[in-house]
């Protein structure tokens, strides 16, 4: 079976406090409610002269150009930053960026910033139409929040890590874009959540890579559904920080392939009494022909999975290739989930038919 070694950084579990201490290349999302949310726009983003990230990110406190000074002072407890006067410089491979509600501060006769619920703002659904490549992306949108991808051919969304914070529901999703692909060199970090959903039935993601896929925090409910024809990860976590909750999975088929896993997962961690869904629904299996089709991979360090021959860490929905006739089963080893094609009666006769033949060929030449 497809196996690949890589190599998961002893320091992983620093990163975080290293990236809230962000330098001056930081830069806050502005766009308000509805309307086009451009990612790419870089009109819909202020460059942060001042950034204290200390405090609860529920809602960050944007203070106005020239009150750098009175961030600690009046950002109560938020986080918070000031708009820097100069706005020239761009959004580079090296820049940390947020996405956030917010509320804009307003200058006082006496020099001191206050802040209104009337000017607080919500963005949402935020929308890349080409390539975004970042350092580090925080985002916390609260209740919902929608990252879309659209109008390219294609898109890429690269990050050194990206951080989703307290987000009830979080969606990646292909709208009008061709192919699109998340690509986190370090982690994508899933803290305080409930509902992640990558791709949709209607546009799955092509790929999703990430060095580690982390849950942190301990919410009441997890629920991950990904619609993605490839994943890799070095290290996944489907468990809370206590331990009592593990994450529903739903796993989505669109493209079938016999080149390595749909879903690599390295090191991973459930809960021994938890499934993994695996649904072929929207599984492509025309022309599907025999042979082994690697579905899942976990690698030996992993917790909550039977050994080989049970397979009940997964409930996989194969109702299509019932009604398509497409006579299959399935093997688990302890690492690798298989999907065992087996050829049809017709194929299997024609090839016993082209091997009698070939042999009485060779018979006749020796004769």
């Amino acid at each position: 079976m497809y196996k690949r070694q890589k190599l998961f950084s002893i320091f992983a579990p620093f990163v975080l406090s290293i990236t809230c201490a962000y330098g001056v290349d930081t830069f806050f999302f502005i766009a308000g409610d509805g309307g086009t949310n451009n990612a790419n726009d870089r009109n819909q983003w202020v460059n942060l002269s001042t950034y204290n990230s200390s405090g609860d990110t529920f809602l960050f406190q944007l203070f106005p150009v020239g009150t750098d000074e009175r961030v600690s002072l009046d950002k109560g407890n938020f986080r918070a930053g000031a708009i820097n006067a100069v706005q020239s410089s761009v959004i580079t491979a090296e820049s940390n960026v947020i996405f956030n509600r917010y509320c804009l501060g307003d200058l006082q006769p006496d020099g001191s910033v206050t802040f209104n619920d009337a000017n607080v703002k919500n963005p949402n659904p935020i929308v890349f139409n080409s390539d975004f490549n970042v350092a580090n992306m925080f985002a916390r949108i609260n209740h919902y929040v929608d990252f879309q991808f659209a109008d390219a051919e294609s898109i890429t969304l690269t990050a050194k890590e990206i951080n989703l914070n307290s987000i009830t529901n979080a969606h990646f999703t292909k709208t009008t874009a061709g192919e699109v692909n998340i690509h986190v060199d370090g982690r994508f970090l899933w803290v305080g959540g409930n509902n992640l959903y990558l791709g949709s039935s209607t546009g799955f993601i092509d790929s999703f890579y990430a060095d580690a896929i982390d849950v942190m925090g301990n919410p009441k409910t997890l629920l991950f559904d990904f619609y993605v024809n490839k994943i890799d990860s070095a290290s996944t976590s489907f468990v809370s920080d206590n331990g009592t909750i593990s994450a529903t999975v739903n796993l989505h088929i669109n493209k079938l392939s016999a080149d390595g896993p749909i879903f690599y997962f390295g090191t991973t961690t459930k809960l021994d009494d938890s499934v993994i869904n695996i649904d072929f629904t929207y599984a492509d299996v025309e022309g599907l022909s025999a042979g082994e089709y690697e579905i899942l991979y976990v690698d030996s360090w992993s917790e909550g999975f039977a050994d080989g021959g049970s397979l009940t860490d997964f409930n996989i929905n194969d109702d299509l290739l019932n009604a398509m006739g497409i006579e299959h089963n399935f093997t688990w080893d302890g690492e690798s989930l298989v999907l065992n094609v087996v050829p049809e009666p017709a194929h299997i006769a024609a090839v016993l038919a082209a091997a009698a033949l070939a042999l009485a060929a060779v018979r006749r030449r020796r004769r």
